[in-house]
């Protein structure tokens, strides 16, 4: 299976989730990734667009491994939409 965050058109409303494009086998999915799990990505307070980009795209590897296993435990969503939370992105960080 074939992962990547695709660049571009991320969504950052704090405290909504965090949305991203991601590219699943040449699929694009929206993953939505739940603020608590943006939250303590973020090196500071700063919440901003720049902010968060960043953090995310320190952490993308995990992203795209908490995607994969999402998807692997639950299938791909007919809607195109996944959310991961905190506990996902735990999960694969112990690896």
């Amino acid at each position: 299976m074939s992962i990547h965050v695709l660049p571009g058109d991320i969504r950052v409303e704090p405290p909504l989730p965090v949305e991203i494009p991601v590219s699943v086998d040449g699929k694009t999915l929206r993953v939505a990734i739940e603020w608590p799990a943006v939250a303590r990505m973020l090196p500071t307070a700063d919440q901003s667009f720049d902010a968060v980009a960043t953090a995310l795209r320190g952490k993308r590897e995990t992203i795209e491994m908490a995607i994969r296993a999402h998807l692997f435990a639950q299938g791909t969503p007919l809607d195109g939409r996944v959310r991961i939370s905190a506990a996902d992105l735990d999960a694969v960080s112990r690896r």
